[in-house]
């Protein structure tokens, strides 16, 4: 089957489209991408939503990042589609293993919010077949349940902030090979980007070693059955999770100190169901995940069943789950918690212990008063905030609050962070996960998604501007 056939039919059956008057397209100027935008252009206009194009330019390559970055821009306007380019400021001073996933955070991140200013019900990417098997078989290598097993789905909201967003891989069914007979039948220019064939990160050693020789060796039709398991399992785990939520819906009870379940009941469910449960709740509640997690909801499901009456159980910073007897609890941790600080590093998001991931950087005071004027509402939701870069001083930090803490507000009266969560009315269990955005010298800049200080306010005369914003 070619590659506009696979995909029309791909868009129909996943119903990848339905509720979308507008979509961006995630632009590298790659053979895959090229071949993505020229498909969705074959779809007849009277059924084909508007689109727009998005490239990042993570600047790893020189001059090819840039001469790629012009590639698109040049090709949007022959074919008469909004262009948006962004550029990152120097990548971070990280080995070159985590080079890949500070790049793919920082696109994804940039994506999300340019959605978002533009008004897409989609951002949809050009990850294909080949894509999906060698993402199977690193999860399997790696350690792996049913849902790392079912691959990258065919749509999934973007983030928990924005899930009105979906992001949609239309080309998923559809192998390498096809993608580039499509471009080459229709003589549609692409960029090729070298270091894809490099060996040096494990998705390219998969991609040109081990797939290759388990192809030659054992089984010609190994990417093809490692996306029919994907999308087996795929189904299996929508299953599962509709199940899960189901029970949730009738297992737990919220309170006013978190959110409580019978254990009995608990133990009565099947065993495939009771560490997804957690899972599902866990999610429901916000509290983040990480590698170490599933471990954690194991050593709970095995807690419950002890003879033990009452344990607590660790979860990720700012949680606890505790067995009370007939009860499992699980509850935001008290004002005892531990303090934390983490260093910022321009440019790169941080993710934090509460759940919220936050990223500064440092701008032209044009493309601040850009950023300003769409996004009108930044100023009251206070999830993106502008300081006068001379007033900051540098390194910054992210903080808990400490006893004492205060912050200048307006006509320079100082006030303490506990009075003014207090006066937003913040759970008390919640004040000291909230963190502070802090400079060097210790000044507190932000509360972080709430409040900023009275500290750099951006004039007419700055030049750079201190942008800080939250996921």
């Amino acid at each position: 089957m070619d590659a506009k056939r696979s995909f029309l039919q791909a868009l129909k059956r996943h119903d990848l489209l339905l509720g979308c008057s507008r979509v961006l397209l995630a632009v590298s100027g790659g053979p895959d991408s090229m071949a993505l935008l020229h498909l969705f252009l074959g779809i007849p206009k009277n059924k084909r939503p508007q689109l727009e194009i998005g490239h990042f330019d993570h600047g790893l390559r020189g001059e090819d990042s840039t001469e790629d970055a012009l590639f698109v821009q040049q090709q949007a306007a022959l074919l008469g589609i909004t262009c948006h380019i962004a550029h990152a400021s120097d990548p971070p001073n990280i080995e070159s293993s985590g080079v890949e996933q500070w790049a793919r955070d920082i696109r994804y991140q940039w994506l999300e919010r340019l959605a978002v200013s533009q008004h897409c019900q989609a951002v949809v990417t050009a990850h294909h077949a080949d894509d999906q098997a060698e993402t199977v078989l690193m999860n399997i290598v790696r350690g792996t349940g049913l849902r790392g097993l079912s691959g990258m789905p065919w749509r999934r909201p973007i983030s928990t902030t924005h899930p009105e967003i979906q992001l949609l891989r239309p080309l998923l069914g559809i192998r390498r090979a096809p993608l580039l007979e499509f471009l080459q039948t229709h003589n549609i220019p692409f960029r090729t980007d070298i270091t894809n064939d490099e060996t040096g990160c494990k998705r390219n050693r998969t991609r040109h070693l081990v797939l290759p020789t388990i192809e030659r060796e054992m089984n010609p039709a190994v990417i093809n059955n490692l996306c029919a398991l994907a999308q087996r399992c795929q189904a299996d785990e929508d299953f599962l999770e509709q199940m899960c939520q189901k029970t949730l819906g009738l297992l737990a009870v919220r309170t006013d100190e978190g959110v409580e379940i019978s254990l009995p009941v608990f133990r009565s469910l099947h065993q495939a169901v009771r560490v997804r449960v957690l899972q599902s709740l866990l999610r429901t509640l916000s509290i983040p995940s990480g590698h170490s997690i599933g471990r954690m909801l194991s050593d709970i499901e095995l807690g419950v069943f002890s003879e033990i009456p009452q344990e607590d159980y660790s979860l990720p910073v700012g949680w606890v789950a505790q067995k009370r007897y007939d009860k499992l609890i699980i509850k935001p941790t008290s004002d005892a918690d531990e303090d934390y600080c983490f260093p910022v590093t321009l440019g790169v998001s941080l993710p934090l212990p509460c759940g919220m991931h936050v990223t500064c950087d440092v701008l032209s005071r044009a493309e601040w008063a850009d950023i300003t004027q769409k996004h009108p509402g930044q100023d009251s939701d206070h999830r993106m905030e502008g300081f006068d870069l001379r007033a900051i001083h540098l390194p910054l930090s992210i903080r808990n609050r400490r006893q004492g803490d205060r912050m200048v507000l307006e006509g320079g009266i100082h006030k303490k962070v506990k009075d003014l969560l207090m006066d937003a009315k913040m759970p008390r269990e919640r004040r000291r996960q909230i963190p502070l955005l802090v400079d060097a010298h210790g000044g507190i800049l932000w509360i972080v998604g709430m409040r900023r200080s009275a500290i750099g306010w951006v004039g007419d005369d700055t030049e750079q501007v201190l942008v800080a914003g939250v996921q």
